[in-house]
């Protein structure tokens, strides 16, 4: 009888430890971008705003743990800054097997579509391989410059560090063609007065899943973020 009831206070301590939410005594750094309207942006007052802010927000409530929003001038630098830091998150970003090599990635929690841009005056862009020969505007370690690497395609790959710096450069017609997260290259052209220099290839180049990233080996971690993000409905993106 002893033996039988030792056991069963082992596997109930061993079912407690499994199902406990892990805990970080250090704030948990969410890493955005400054001017990825309307996902991620710093308000008139300073502070941090938009969709992804709110979905982060929601998560530091389902979990009980507290975050701290940092968001920089350039996608580059997330990925710079959440190499140095145990508890930074990239809160938006697109899986590739490169970037697996380096970090790890929570279940996916949003789609995204990635659209081919052009200047009015260029015609015949239907598909991705109509663009060889262009210079092609990309934001720095983006997606899309992956992409284009990868593919090995005939362009002048032109490097920004953000949307909005790719859209005035289009705007100013220093570029002809740039590939861009949907929502946001709308957004700047709208804002930047670009909609009677800018046309958008009908049909997205591609839609990628959104994940948050860490930097590889912190199982705990990731395990947080994945719970978190599993107590989010759909309802309540």
């Amino acid at each position: 009888m002893e033996k039988g009831g030792n056991l069963k206070k082992t596997i109930l301590f061993i079912c407690l430890f499994i199902t406990i939410p892990i805990a970080f005594s250090a704030q948990i750094e969410i890493l955005g971008e400054k001017y990825y309207y309307p996902f991620e942006f710093i308000d008139e007052d300073g502070n941090p705003k938009g969709i992804f802010h709110d979905i982060w927000s929601l998560w530091s409530q389902k979990t009980g743990q507290e975050v701290d929003f940092v968001y920089m001038n350039s996608f580059s630098e997330t990925l710079d800054y959440v190499q140095q830091a145990e508890n930074a998150v990239i809160g938006f970003i697109f899986y590739s097997p490169e970037r697996e090599n380096h970090m790890d990635f929570s279940i996916p929690f949003y789609n995204m579509e990635t659209y081919i841009y052009f200047n009015e005056n260029v015609f015949g862009i239907k598909t991705v391989n109509d663009i060889a020969g262009f210079d092609v505007g990309v934001v720095e370690d983006d997606y899309a410059h992956e992409f284009l690497i990868n593919r090995e395609m005939d362009v002048k790959i032109v490097t920004f560090a953000s949307v909005k710096d790719m859209v005035e450069a289009a705007v100013n017609r220093e570029i002809s063609v740039f590939i861009s997260d949907g929502p946001i290259a709308d957004y700047y052209i709208e804002k930047l007065g670009g909609q009677s220099i800018l046309r958008r290839m009908e049909r997205p180049v591609f839609e990628n899943k959104v994940y948050a990233a860490i930097k590889k080996g912190n199982k705990n971690l990731l395990r947080l973020l994945n719970d978190g993000l599993a107590k989010i409905s759909r309802d309540e993106i």
